[in-house]
């Protein structure tokens, strides 16, 4: 019930592309470096160049910059507001990437859509930014059911990993040595009491 007040999520019958990571406010300036991911969960490639990205009440066009324009099954694709800088941003992806045009709310969140050639909604949502990812590098990530703040994986998917905090303190418990040892002999073991013993280094001659 919660995931359904803070996400509103219609989409047409039958779809198998959704949105699934948004990276609505960047640790810096946001022009040119926001971006969505959309996965699609179907068997079949689907083709997109003909779809919209719908934001601010406009119907933005797609333009491929990496990877062609279907997505295979399992698939996934970038739509970002420079396709350029997004793929400056990160070097190392190297799948389906479109250049589109669009400047997310970094306050009260908006409603965004994918929309099919026929301009239906294939899917739908009111991101809220009261989940977190506010300018510190993380995204929005889909994670079932529900969203959850993470750090950025565009083209992978979530992964519970990128929830962690970087400022995490991990607690090492030390355990003292036991005060005897157990060693293997030809019989069976035997408990070996502690020897202590005193090395002063190599015998030396003083004249």
């Amino acid at each position: 019930l919660l995931c359904v007040t803070v996400f509103s999520t219609p989409f047409f019958a039958g779809a198998q592309v959704v949105i699934t990571e948004i990276m609505y406010d960047t640790s810096g300036a946001d022009t040119g470096h926001e971006w969505i991911e959309i996965h699609n969960t179907g068997a079949d490639s689907v083709d997109i160049k003909n779809w919209k990205f719908f934001e601010a009440d406009t119907n933005h066009g797609l333009v491929s910059v990496a990877g062609g324009t279907s997505i295979p099954p399992s698939g996934y694709a970038i739509i970002a507001d420079n396709g350029t800088q997004f793929l400056t941003d990160y070097p190392s992806f190297s799948g389906i990437a479109f250049d589109s045009s669009f400047s997310l709310k970094n306050d009260g969140g908006e409603v965004i859509a994918i929309r099919n050639d026929a301009l239906e909604n294939v899917d739908a949502l009111t991101y809220n930014p009261a989940l977190g990812a506010g300018g510190d590098g993380m995204t929005l990530q889909k994670n079932g059911s529900t969203w959850v703040a993470a750090l950025a994986t565009p083209g992978a998917g979530w992964s519970a990993a990128t929830t962690q905090e970087s400022n995490t303190t991990t607690t090492t418990t030390e355990t003292a040595p036991p005060s005897s040892t157990t060693a293997q002999s030809s019989t069976g073991n035997f408990p070996v009491e502690p020897q202590i013993y005193a090395n002063a280094g190599p015998d030396k001659t003083v004249q």
